[in-house]
């Protein structure tokens, strides 16, 4: 009996030892089992984000702006303006539904200019609505060095934003 009692003494005391922890600190055990570097590298990601968590700062995306037809009613254009159409005629109005232009067909350039068919010809007008001078045909292009191609009489004529002839 005295043997037994002293066996099942042991086995509950040996059993209370290993359930203790090492008081609130637990990196001693931690450390005993893993290399430094993964311990390193574990304490790290716990009090830090991983970098596929993280938003990238200061960086944004480069907004590539390319012609936009106005096709839609209410259509909301990039510049703050919106488009209406009322009997197949577009108008394009600003944030104060002030009317800036209108025409049979409409497109905003990537420069915030506004190419406007009305009838003949292919016009384009400024962002207040004022027709640009010299820059109107048959067809009329904005090419990527900020260049106005005007196609008018069979040939081509080339203008500078602000309407002065380019050669």
């Amino acid at each position: 009996m005295k043997k037994f009692l002293t066996i099942l003494m042991l086995v509950v005391m040996s059993l209370s030892v290993s359930a203790q922890r090492y008081g609130h600190d637990t990196r001693h055990r931690f450390e005993q089992t893993h290399s430094r570097k993964s311990h390193r590298h574990d304490r790290k990601s716990d009090r830090h984000f991983r970098k596929s968590d993280r938003r990238p700062r200061g960086r944004k995306k480069a907004v590539i702006l390319r012609d936009i037809p106005c096709v839609q009613d209410w259509q909301e254009l990039w510049n703050g303006c919106h488009v209406r159409i009322k009997l197949d005629k577009i108008y394009i109005y600003d944030p104060y539904d002030t009317k800036v232009v209108s025409g049979d067909e409409v497109i905003l350039l990537p420069n915030g200019l506004y190419k406007v068919y009305n009838g003949a010809f292919w016009h384009v007008h400024a962002p207040s609505g004022e027709r640009v001078s010299n820059i109107w045909g048959d067809e009329v292009d904005l090419m990527s060095n900020g260049v106005f191609r005007c196609y008018r009489a069979g040939s081509y004529v080339y203008y500078d934003a602000d309407g002065r002839k380019r050669e």
